[in-house]
């Protein structure tokens, strides 16, 4: 049964929208420097923001062709792990002596968190695959009962 909110996408839309319009107004409101570095540090904290909400919708929307405990569990706590370590990875910007490191760090956290997801997808898809081969065996003479 579809719930009236869309497997929760709204909710997570309406909830990333106001934490992208936190970040900027927190980024321009508090008096934080405008220096390139800052700006890149704030390009990749709204990114990924952007990137952990499609996640989760997109895992959200293709549960029912994957193992949908596996891939919902497993995509929301890398996108979560991902949110820490970027914002983690901007408050350490004072500690970078050239944009150059900051950069290719922020593309090194996506590239991991990339291949972390395809990951879960493919796991997940294989689950769903071996579930549902399993159930159709039930009633045939392939059906191992008891291992004897």
């Amino acid at each position: 049964m579809q719930n009236r909110y869309g497997n929760g996408i709204l909710p997570m839309g309406i909830v990333t929208i106001i934490a992208l319009m936190l970040c900027i107004a927190g980024f321009f409101l508090l008096g934080i420097e405008r220096t390139v570095i800052n700006n890149w540090a704030l390009a990749f904290l709204l990114l990924a923001q952007v990137v952990v909400f499609c996640t989760v919708a997109v895992a959200r929307l293709w549960t029912a062709q994957y193992s949908g405990v596996f891939l919902n569990a497993g995509v929301a706590s890398a996108a979560f792990i991902y949110l820490v370590v970027t914002v983690i990875g901007v408050f350490l910007v004072r500690f970078f002596d050239s944009l150059g490191r900051f950069v290719f760090m922020h593309f090194a956290i996506i590239g991991l968190f990339a291949i972390i997801v395809v990951s879960i997808f493919a796991y997940a898809g294989n689950i769903g695959r071996r579930s549902t081969e399993d159930v159709s065996k039930v009633g045939s003479k392939e059906a191992k009962r008891g291992g004897f």
